[in-house]
């Protein structure tokens, strides 16, 4: 089996405080934003965000299916062991994945000419 292209991590983000997301009275000192699930593709969030908006939405996909903006890191199919790792390290230290992450897809292509 080989790899083929680039290795792509795709995240699908939620809006923050959406009206059916409500924080119980009792709550209300303690917790000040709410993450609802993804109900619609109206709330599927697509504001930049990260240190000084690092992290921007991208079109992927099907733009109809259940919201079509995606936060995109692409690994390239070259990179060391290390580069990936310091690319992950990187991801994690500035909060790419939090409250309002819904959904993280690795996408890779594999080819295999044994199945040809």
């Amino acid at each position: 089996d080989k790899m083929i292209g680039a290795v792509r991590l795709e995240q699908k983000r939620v809006k923050k405080n959406t009206n059916y997301c409500q924080i119980p009275p009792v709550y209300e000192l303690l917790i000040d934003t709410c993450y609802p699930r993804i109900r619609t593709e109206f709330d599927v969030a697509s504001d930049p965000y990260g240190h000084e908006d690092q992290f921007t939405p991208t079109a992927t996909g099907f733009i109809s299916s259940f919201g079509g903006m995606r936060f995109v890191q692409d690994i390239d199919n070259e990179a060391t062991p290390e580069a990936v790792i310091d690319i992950l390290r990187g991801l994690r230290n500035s909060s790419w994945i939090d409250g309002q992450t819904r959904e993280v897809t690795v996408i890779f292509t594999v080819y295999n000419p044994a199945a040809d």
